[in-house]
């Protein structure tokens, strides 16, 4: 029997999974790896830890399923975006990866909306992205820039380690290079490098996402037990990937993306630029993602579980399901308002609608009578409540948001859902858990080595739907007042905060 393989690259956690031809998933296993932060604003993770868990979950998948993974026939990775990997001429990887939640670059970025000019307030040049971490890679660490012969993206340093191929794929441009390529301030990206002083020569040049760039090589067929001259594709970003594993192709359909961090959004046959929100390349040719992207929801209902279950935290896959499923059950015994806590999500900095790399989170009406279970529900409430704020900035663009199809390891959890409908007022259908990016990623491998491009869109359920109460529309309004207003108000103490941590 042949397969197709699709594996996502998490900000948490590595996901594999395998698919027949028709799109059936028959095996899959996930690993957590862990984040290393740096004084305030700095995140980087070791890509080896991303090598090693896609060993494991390989050989865990052949350890418990009847899959010979020399049998699978084509492979495509998702992953994280907005990374940067210096690797030197030999592979050899120089520093860790600065990955999209690492806001040092903050100083390059605001330069580079001066050096742009007035045409950038279209969009928000956030040190997230891609062109600022190079920048801040240039001025503060010249050595390993100037060593490194390649500046890689996560997908594109799995893709490297698989094949030997250096390349990225178009999903994963961050936005102020997409804004570029639409819009008429440069003719052409490699103007754009040359005039701020970037290497070209050390970014990969950009693939569509299905084609194939390589094969697997022999050392790492020896190390995988993938089979010597695999087809690997380009590969996605991990959004993208999962909106076509999540049958999101068409203009207007609107998604919710709820893994680590978080996405909501649309589908859209135009590119819609406003430094309130975010924007993707889609997969599919001539399909943009336009979407409020928020830093910290799963992370946020992690980090809970890190201080609850922190004896358990590494065990097993399953001991990490226990957990959340012992939390979710503890939120869902407590009223809508959390008795009076309130949270806001911004733990690494935030991105829309905000974008302030400064904001931390904040519990606020905390009390002795204070437990686990109101800390469960009011995570799942603040991250509602930063949902709902995105969700009105797209409106604001007269961007409707209709139904919206949800996907993502958060979507296990009922009560979650359910109360992310009550607080945006919208109708939620979840089509399953984590799966959606891999399943992407394999979607495009099989377009890649001419399968038939839907292969797995039959595979896809509407599982459960979500409908608003309209009973908790006027608590939570009144919350989410309190909510907005909490930000407001502590923006200026973040900033004094900051400049405290720096001087440190």
């Amino acid at each position: 029997m042949k397969y197709l393989l699709g594996a996502d690259i998490g900000t948490s956690s590595m996901k594999t999974s395998v698919f027949t031809l028709e799109g059936e998933e028959v095996a899959c296993s996930t690993i957590e790896y862990g984040l290393q932060y740096v004084k305030c604003v700095g995140v980087e993770q070791n890509p080896e830890d991303w090598w090693q868990a896609f060993r494991f979950t390989l050989a865990d998948i052949r350890e418990k399923s009847e899959v010979d993974t020399r049998d699978i026939i084509g492979i495509g990775v998702s992953s994280q975006s907005w990374a940067v990997i210096p690797v030197d001429s030999k592979g050899t990887v120089l520093s860790p990866a600065m990955i999209w939640m690492d806001r040092r670059a903050t100083e390059e970025a605001e330069w580079l909306g001066t050096r742009i000019g007035d045409g950038i307030r279209e969009i928000r040049v956030d040190p997230s992205y891609i062109v600022p971490k190079v920048l801040w890679l240039k001025r503060h660490a010249f050595d390993i820039y100037d060593g490194a012969r390649h500046l890689l993206q996560v997908s594109g340093y799995m893709n490297y380690r698989l094949s030997g191929v250096v390349a990225t794929d178009v999903s994963q441009e961050d936005p102020l290079q997409i804004y570029i390529k639409n819009g008429s301030q440069f003719a052409s990206i490699e103007d754009y490098y040359d005039s701020i002083g970037v290497d070209q020569t050390k970014i990969p040049s950009s693939r569509f996402s299905h084609e194939v760039i390589g094969e697997v090589c022999r050392n790492a067929a020896e190390e995988t037990g993938l089979r010597y001259g695999t087809p690997i594709i380009a590969g996605a970003m991990d959004t993208s990937a999962t909106a076509l594993g999540m049958n999101i192709t068409e203009h207007g359909q609107s998604f919710h993306v709820a893994g680590q961090a978080g996405a909501i959004g649309v589908c859209s046959a135009e590119p819609r630029f406003d430094p309130r929100v975010c924007i993707h390349n889609h997969v599919i040719s001539g399909r943009w993602l336009v979407a409020g992207v928020m830093v910290a929801t799963g992370a946020s209902m992690r980090w809970l579980r890190d201080l609850l279950q922190h004896d358990k935290v590494g065990e097993s896959e399953s001991c990490s399901i226990e957990a959340f499923e012992s939390i979710s059950e503890g939120a869902a015994r407590v009223p809508p308002g959390s008795r009076g806590l309130v949270f806001l999500p911004y733990m690494m900095g935030e991105r829309t609608p905000v974008w302030d790399c400064h904001a931390r989170g904040i519990l606020f009406g905390l009390s002795l009578g204070t437990g686990r279970e109101e800390l469960a529900r009011s995570i799942m409430e603040g991250t509602s409540y930063a949902l709902r704020d995105n969700i009105e900035v797209l409106e604001s663009l007269g961007i409707r948001i209709g139904k919206v199809v949800c996907a993502g390891g958060a979507v296990k959890s009922r009560i979650w859902n359910q109360i992310k409908a009550d607080i945006t007022k919208k109708q939620l259908v979840s089509i399953g858990g984590d799966v959606c990016a891999a399943r992407g990623a394999a979607m495009l491998a099989a377009k890649g080595i001419g399968l038939p491009v839907g292969f797995a869109q039959g595979q896809i359920r509407e599982l459960e739907s979500y409908l608003p109460n309209d009973k908790y529309f006027e608590r939570y309004d009144c919350l989410y007042g309190i909510y907005k207003r909490l930000y407001l108000n502590a923006r200026s103490d973040y900033e004094e905060l900051a400049r405290v941590e720096r001087s440190q």
